[in-house]
């Protein structure tokens, strides 16, 4: 059975790092890119290995199936960025703010922070933050539980 709440709390505690993959993937990708633009022009011996090409082409092969695979990768997580950032906006602004600081960006003395920020006591502080993530889950998954 699935725990969507605790699945939308890795979801949010994930996102910037997946933002950041997104454009390390797309540097592997270009990287890889170039490094076969220089595997074309490189002459490598034509000596066959083990499974009857030669390295050139055991290294363009190789780079290629990398590429795929971070192709897939970026595809991934660009939609998954994308599901998060769909279901933040759905929420109102507080609602927004409460789970960048609890979850996304979460920075020293965020709970005094957000107290002080929305003039309200730390009881309330996290019923709201509940509250925000009920609201984020049911936008993001549809469901808040079982």
């Amino acid at each position: 059975m699935i725990n969507y709440k605790w699945l939308a709390i890795q979801e949010l505690n994930d996102y910037d790092a997946k933002v950041a993959a997104i454009e390390s993937i797309q540097d592997n990708i270009k990287r890889l890119e170039e490094e076969a633009e220089n595997l074309h022009s490189t002459r490598y011996d034509s000596e066959p290995t083990q499974g009857g090409g030669n390295r050139r082409e055991e290294m363009l092969i190789s780079n290629i199936s990398t590429r795929d695979e971070y192709r897939r990768n970026l595809n991934i997580v660009i939609g998954q960025v994308h599901a998060v950032e769909t279901a933040l906006k759905g929420l109102d602004a507080r609602q927004q703010r409460i789970l960048e600081l609890f979850y996304i960006r979460r920075c020293r003395n965020y709970i005094d922070r957000l107290c002080e920020e929305m003039c309200v006591s730390e009881r309330t502080l996290y019923r709201e933050k509940e509250n925000a993530l009920k609201a984020y889950t049911l936008r993001r998954h549809g469901i808040t539980e079982l």
